[in-house]
């Protein structure tokens, strides 16, 4: 089931770079922002390689970026995300 929703994460981080407007070659980085909920960061510290793989993250932190980047609310299951993607 964690799989899936990894999966998941994956694609919405993919189809937010796409909606922000970033190049398919542009590495990004990931704000894991407040009010994304305990249960998801763990998701994602637990899979951090595979994520920035997938996504061509060059980092992902976990602090507000809201200001200078793109941000997004979603959620699927238990897992609450608000993520911030910067170039």
């Amino acid at each position: 089931l964690r799989e899936g929703y990894l999966r998941d994460l994956v694609h919405q981080i993919q189809l937010f770079r796409k909606e922000a407007g970033f190049e398919v070659e542009d590495r990004i980085r990931i704000g894991v922002n407040n009010g994304t909920n305990q249960l998801a960061r763990i998701l994602i510290q637990e899979n951090e390689q595979y994520i920035q793989d997938e996504t061509l993250a060059y980092e992902i932190l976990y602090d507000n970026l809201r200001s200078n980047g793109f941000t997004r609310e979603f959620s699927f299951g238990e897992y609450s995300f608000n993520l911030t993607l910067q170039r």
